[in-house]
């Protein structure tokens, strides 16, 4: 449970929220509230720091999600708070995880994730510096087969062959029809990220992702060496 007395003076804290309020929110949603932020909310409505970052109140909540299309774009999430400059704090609708994910795209997959842990950011007044810290360039990544490739069997082969998987014909296709797939773990990212251009040059379709932490894309676009 937050402790009030321990955020800093200036976020602005709520009165409490009522059952039946948090209630009508899930009854909205047509899923359960997270549990964290059910919990905040018996304690403040909402909150609201000096920066502009917000986790939204009981009224605020349904509409900024109906608006987001959370449900569309991120099943399984909640849109539980914002920083004021174009990112929403997504929630685990069964979990406690949370992921600062652009408002353009609300793509859970290619977000930052919340640090320090939601409780503890909560209590040290709701701080921005975190989220905009970008993840340290990787030595080693996963391989993904993101989408299956439009160029069918022919860019299946291309990928076997620069990635030099030596997979069979109904070993690719299986992937293909399982994307986003894992075509290799743990790959040298120098390397990866070359051969990962040249395949995404004839069919984009080929994503580099953070060692067994499928939520975290690297963007090979921006990366150069």
């Amino acid at each position: 449970m937050v402790r009030l007395t321990l955020i800093p003076k200036g976020v602005r804290t709520q009165p409490p929220a009522t059952a039946e309020q948090i209630a009508a929110v899930a009854k909205r949603l047509g899923r359960s509230v997270p549990l964290p932020l059910s919990e905040l909310w018996a304690t403040s409505d909402g909150l609201a720091s000096p920066e502009g970052a917000v986790v939204y109140s009981t009224e605020d909540l349904p509409e900024r999600n109906e608006t987001l299309e959370v449900e569309k774009y991120a099943p399984g999430y909640v849109a539980v708070g914002d920083d004021g400059g174009g990112r929403a704090l997504l929630m685990v609708s069964s979990g406690d995880s949370a992921v600062w994910v652009d408002m353009g795209s609300m793509d859970p997959s290619t977000g930052v994730e919340l640090t320090p842990p939601w409780l503890e950011w909560l209590e040290a007044g709701l701080p921005l510096q975190d989220a905009e810290a970008e993840r340290e360039e990787p030595t080693h990544v996963d391989v993904y087969l993101e989408k299956k490739p439009e160029g069918g069997l022919r860019t299946l082969v291309l990928i076997n062959k620069v990635l030099a998987l030596d997979l069979g014909a109904k070993e690719l296709l299986a992937a293909a029809n399982q994307a986003p797939a894992r075509l290799q773990r743990a790959a040298p990212f120098g390397k990866s990220l070359v051969r990962a251009r040249k395949i995404n040059a004839v069919e984009d379709c080929v994503r580099l992702r953070f060692v067994d932490s499928p939520r975290y894309v690297v963007d090979e676009h921006e990366r150069e060496h």
